[in-house]
């Protein structure tokens, strides 16, 4: 272990480090004082916050997990989904009338979600534009469109389409 220790101290490169790190205490024979909750690496984002946020209105309404949602584990200890087959005792119809209720409240759940739950502190953009050869400028000229396509790193896409050249500007020229 201390051997271990001693190559993640003196390794160079940062990810080698932490993947020899990450190495080092997940092994099940380690000397480590972390239990096994303690060994996950999460990484909890804004998209984690906001879910726990709305996860958090159905429990705090219904006392019930929604079953269209992804749940943290350690919220099963203590409630079951809405809907379960096995705790029918707990089914009525006041639930089904919360639950829907709930379920029509998510848009509205999550726009709250997003004024509390704050923003990574680092966002990677790109933006690419490459300078094209003279045989592509040519062929481009004909063109009367540009396409302009700006991926993050995000859950969604920025597509945008422009007039390379304006047609008033092409009948004005003619």
């Amino acid at each position: 272990m201390k051997e271990a220790a001693e190559l993640v101290v003196h390794s160079g490169n940062w990810s080698e480090m932490i993947r020899r790190l990450r190495a080092m205490l997940l092994l099940p024979n380690s000397s480590s004082v972390l239990t096994a909750t303690e060994r996950q690496f999460n990484v909890s984002g804004r998209e984690d916050c906001i879910n726990s946020y709305i996860v958090q209105q159905f429990i705090e309404n219904c006392n019930c997990l929604p079953s269209i949602l992804p749940v943290k584990v350690d919220l099963f200890d203590q409630y079951s989904y809405c809907f379960d087959a096995k705790d029918i005792g707990n089914l009525s119809i006041d639930l089904e009338t919360r639950y829907n209720e709930q379920v029509s409240r998510i848009n509205q759940y999550e726009f709250e979600a997003m004024k509390r739950c704050q923003s990574p502190c680092r966002t990677d953009g790109y933006s690419v534009r490459p300078l094209p050869s003279k045989k592509e400028l040519e062929s481009l000229q004909n063109r009367l469109a540009r396409l302009t396509v700006q991926a993050w790193t995000s859950s969604s896409q920025e597509i945008t389409e422009e007039e390379a050249y304006p047609t008033k500007n092409l009948v004005a020229d003619i």
